[in-house]
């Protein structure tokens, strides 16, 4: 397994890391560090973190990476950090040389436009690739 540490630009709700080659492994999110989010009410709000290259399956039809809730969020004075305690590795299959990520929040089951809610647009993420077939999914950094 090799972690892969991104310094991402939110476009929007997208983010796209490009990769070396196209990837058919596993792929989990083990962190993400963002700008703090206020928000008044921390229960019923989460972000939900896609990926348009992972199988789409009966147990995940939307594609989801991970659901960060705000109350898991560890806060500090300019970031909160997601750390996943365990990593749950999704199949990547695609023929393109980029993923797509989309973020969204949830407040009280409205969904929200992630980039309007946050000021500085950069997102620090570490991601978790298995082999394929002998070589790694990505080595841009």
């Amino acid at each position: 397994m090799r972690f892969v540490n991104y310094i991402a630009t939110v476009n929007g709700d997208t983010i796209n890391i490009p990769m070396e080659h196209p990837c058919k492994c596993k792929m989990a999110l083990a962190e993400i560090s963002m700008v703090e989010i206020i928000s008044g009410n921390d229960e019923g709000n989460a972000i939900d973190i896609k990926c348009e290259q992972i199988d789409s399956s009966f147990d995940n039809p939307d594609r989801l990476l991970a659901r960060i809730p705000f109350n898991r969020l560890r806060k500090n004075e300019y970031y909160h950090t997601w750390i996943a305690k365990y990593l749950q590795m999704n199949t990547l299959d695609s023929q393109d040389r980029f993923l797509t990520l989309k973020l969204r929040r949830t407040d009280n089951n409205d969904s929200i436009l992630f980039g309007g809610t946050i000021t500085d647009k950069r997102i620090l993420l570490t991601l978790a690739f298995t082999d394929d077939d002998g070589k790694m999914c990505t080595s841009y950094t």
